[in-house]
């Protein structure tokens, strides 16, 4: 499941060469591959949000982000923000290097 909070954040990481060689492929691959939703913010993800935010403990895009995952029933949150994964969620936090151990371990 990817939020399409996300989505925006990785497209923003691109440069203009990047998209055409990486964004465009990476994103066909999200939005058409059986493994990974893109999941849009609702009346009902953005409700959840606000409640985080308002707890002062994130920024709006991050409890976006998970807010997502907790009513979309993700599995894991994945991130490289280190100051995220310091703060409790209710979701299991990994970095993408321990994902991908945890995906090649099976």
């Amino acid at each position: 499941m990817v939020s399409t909070v996300t989505f925006a954040e990785l497209r923003a990481g691109f440069s203009a060469e990047q998209v055409r060689t990486v964004w465009k492929p990476l994103s066909a691959h999200l939005l058409s591959s059986p493994d990974f939703r893109v999941e849009p913010v609702d009346a009902d993800v953005a409700e959840a949000a606000g409640e985080l935010r308002q707890s002062g403990r994130l920024a709006l895009p991050d409890a976006l982000i998970v807010a997502t995952g907790r009513l979309r029933g993700a599995q894991c949150l994945v991130t490289q923000d280190l100051e995220l994964r310091k703060v409790k969620l209710g979701l299991s936090i990994k970095g993408p290097t321990e994902l991908l151990r945890s995906v090649s371990d099976r």
